[in-house]
């Protein structure tokens, strides 16, 4: 039967070598993992930017413009969204594209 007697000092310093050999390799593969995770965030990133791009300039008023962007945001961040802007004297805010179907408590509803 074997054991983790060391017959020889040698050995100790070759053990050492191979498991820092080990760590070193774990270490360069685990951030070769984050950048590959990032790249991969950056290209869609950079998809969905060109494809709202596109789809904006084929839009030939703000009103399906600003909708545009909300249906963008509204698919990068799966939430409801909403682009407000100031509105008439009796209103602060008007809410003129959005996402979500329920009553907003900010101001009036003009978009679609």
């Amino acid at each position: 039967m074997g054991s983790f007697a060391v017959s020889d000092v040698r050995y100790l310093f070759d053990f050492a070598v191979y498991l820092l050999v080990a760590m070193v390799t774990s270490t360069l593969a685990a951030r070769l993992r984050d950048q590959v995770e990032a790249a991969r965030e950056r290209e869609k990133r950079t998809a969905a930017l060109y494809s709202l791009s596109n789809r904006v300039a084929a839009e030939t008023d703000m009103e399906h413009v600003l909708q545009r962007v909300v249906e963008a945001v509204t698919h990068s961040i799966s939430a409801d969204v909403a682009i407000l802007m100031p509105g008439p004297a009796d209103a602060l805010l008007e809410v003129v594209a959005g996402s979500g179907n329920r009553g907003l408590p900010w101001g009036k509803r003009s978009g679609p």
